[in-house]
């Protein structure tokens, strides 16, 4: 299978930073190479990429920095967009906290079959939707993430990129601690009506 050059982002979280080191280690071997890390001093330069990976994780969908990085890697030249949920990716209904605020959570639905749509960056969903963007759970088999990245690679060869007349989101929004549209929207699965999954 072919091997693409990859560029990863991820949040500042902890445990963001933590899956994507073991991203870069699990995976160099499938990819052609990875773009170097992001340093918010720099111009972001994705000429080189040809998949962005995002690294979805509890407070990913809030991220102004995500979001710029989302909107770079679908202009001016489209390159395949893929999430990855984290295992630390988080949603009301998938999880909850216990019951004096500690910071552990406890799984209520199986973390490979659901996500909510309003807790992952918005104009990734946007591109869902368009099935351009790609959506998967962490795995730790190389072929299937091979086989993931080359289907990213191919969808941006065959749609065309959503939400680009979203205007870039320039804070990280502090107001809003649950989703980016509220706690009434549905849970999707990975079976459901956008094809997730491979099959």
């Amino acid at each position: 299978m072919e091997r693409y050059t990859v560029f990863t982002c991820c949040t500042g979280d902890e445990d963001d930073a933590r899956y994507l080191s073991e991203f870069k280690n699990r995976f160099g071997d499938i990819v052609a190479g990875f773009l170097p890390e992001y340093e918010d001093s720099d111009p972001l330069d994705l000429s080189g990429a040809q998949v962005t990976v995002v690294l979805i994780g509890e407070q990913t969908w809030r991220s102004a920095l995500i979001d710029r990085q989302i909107l770079k890697s679908l202009t001016p030249v489209p390159r395949g967009l893929m999430g990855i949920l984290l295992p630390c990716y988080d949603y009301p209904g998938l999880s909850h906290r216990a019951t004096h605020g500690e910071e552990h959570l406890r799984a209520t639905t199986p973390r490979d079959s659901r996500f909510w749509s309003h807790n992952i960056p918005q104009r990734f969903f946007d591109n869902i939707l368009a099935e351009y963007a790609v959506l998967r759970p962490w795995t730790e088999d190389p072929k299937l993430m091979a086989q993931w990245i080359h289907e990213a690679f191919e969808a941006s060869t065959k749609v065309k990129p959503a939400g680009l007349e979203r205007p870039a989101q320039m804070d990280d929004n502090t107001d809003l601690t649950l989703g980016w549209k509220g706690t009434n929207a549905p849970a999707q699965t990975f079976e459901g009506k956008v094809n997730l999954v491979s099959e």
